[in-house]
């Protein structure tokens, strides 16, 4: 997963230039460096942007679930991106592609959980994933830079020919299925060998409910009709009115029920001395 991690943001520097000037007409290698910055930070935007969500959503249905998604919807953002008939486009499938990754944050944590406090075994299996990320560093620039734009590099090899018209269209198509296949493996690597760590009475279970909350919401507003409660009174928790019938005593203990656990925020964790000092380190380095 780390591999396929660093091909989806480092693959991409190889040719962006010449991607850029694929898709604006009139660029040349004189003005093409803005165009291609853009192309190649436009993941990190997105990752800057989804990286604390995908972490909440990491906490709520598990950290396989999580690697799992984010590897499916990397290999279908990345055939969007290698097809991208505009340079806006192009931006675009790149920057959601970026909203779609959240690997990194829930890796650390499984490995972390995983070890269940065992510092030595912790620290080698962090170096290992690590060092898979530095193994992607150096391979996949070479893996995209030999795939992009196969008719100008190999014109006269018999697979480019076969699909001449495919790869003369979408020049840079090729690296980016090679990203999808990475993805699709690992995957399947993740679905049938990694446990998921998160507490099973901890885990939400995801489904149509989770995606289209409307009909909770309406079944909870009919609840507090009155209607179906002996349905509900589970799931909607302890109301105001029943906490204002309680004696003073039992008020406080439902109100600290009800407030036990207090949901993360950037703010709250910024407040934490030991992050900040943390994530500083991170930045600058």
């Amino acid at each position: 997963a780390m591999v396929v991690q660093s091909f989806l943001m480092i693959g991409v520097f190889s040719y962006s230039a010449f991607m850029a000037m694929h898709l604006v007409p009139n660029l040349n290698e004189e003005n093409a460096g803005s165009r291609s910055g853009l192309i190649a930070s436009s993941f990190m935007v997105g990752r800057t942007i989804s990286s604390f969500g995908w972490g909440k959503v990491s906490d709520r249905y598990g950290r396989v679930f999580v690697i799992k998604a984010s590897l499916l919807s990397s290999a279908v953002f990345s055939i969007l991106f290698g097809i991208a008939p505009t340079f806006y486009m192009a931006l675009m499938w790149r920057c959601i592609l970026g909203l779609c990754n959240g690997l990194m944050g829930p890796i650390k944590v499984l490995i972390t959980e995983f070890n269940r406090g065992d510092t030595d075994k912790e620290t080698q299996m962090m170096a290992l994933v690590l060092g898979m990320w530095g193994l992607g560093l150096i391979i996949n620039p070479a893996i995209t830079g030999y795939l992009a734009d196969p008719i100008k590099q190999y014109p006269d090899s018999k697979v480019v020919e076969y699909f001449g018209v495919l790869l003369r269209s979408f020049p840079f198509l090729l690296p980016n299925v090679v990203a999808c296949f990475f993805c699709l493996i690992a995957y399947f690597l993740v679905l049938n060998f990694v446990e998921e760590t998160l507490p099973l009475e901890k885990r939400y279970s995801f489904g149509m409910h989770t995606i289209f909350p409307y009909k909770s919401k309406v079944m909870r507003t009919v609840s507090s009709w009155g209607l179906f409660k002996h349905l509900h009174e589970d799931e909607v928790g302890i109301s105001d009115d029943r906490v204002a019938l309680m004696p003073h005593s039992s008020e406080n203990g439902g109100r600290q029920m009800a407030n036990e656990e207090v949901p993360a925020t950037i703010l709250s964790l910024l407040k934490r001395k030991s992050t900040r000092d943390h994530l500083l380190v991170y930045w600058v380095y």
